[in-house]
């Protein structure tokens, strides 16, 4: 499958607009989204940062993958909990957010998985990874260890 266009997403800028994304449906896709991470590709190590979306991984870059959304598959957490040994969580600092953190973090330590909750936007002035300066990305990466 390599150099196919497996599925598509997009978002938009516009203040109040919505949809705020939009996804290729399933059917059309080659690949669920729903079983697949973004930027999986360029994940090098046993250690990854899961993220919300894609344009909070395209901030966080290399290491830094994402399930599109805060709920994920039984098979994208099988595949987690197999592929990697620490497991950095950075969700959105929402409380549904951060309580689907919770819960995916206990599921992959009860696989084995190290995992940290990282709810530290606020610190860096954003509420979220995509709104990240390059600079604090840098330095939020070096702190846990991935960069």
């Amino acid at each position: 499958m390599c150099g196919k266009l497996v599925s598509w997403t997009s978002r938009t800028i516009i203040k109040d607009r919505e949809p705020r994304y939009k996804t290729l449906s399933n059917e059309e896709s080659v690949i669920d989204p729903k079983k697949i991470f973004f930027n999986l590709d360029n994940c090098t190590g046993t250690t990854a940062a899961l993220l919300e979306g894609p344009f909070d991984v395209l901030r966080f870059g290399d290491n830094g993958i994402c399930g599109f959304g805060i709920s994920l598959t039984r098979v994208q957490v099988l595949y987690l909990s197999e592929r990697f040994k620490k497991i950095y969580i950075l969700f959105d600092a929402e409380r549904d957010a951060q309580k689907k953190a919770k819960q995916y973090g206990m599921v992959l330590q009860g696989h084995g998985v190290d995992v940290a909750l990282v709810d530290g936007f606020s610190e860096y002035g954003c509420k979220d990874a995509g709104e990240m300066s390059p600079y604090n990305m840098k330095l939020l990466k070096k702190e846990l260890g991935v960069l």
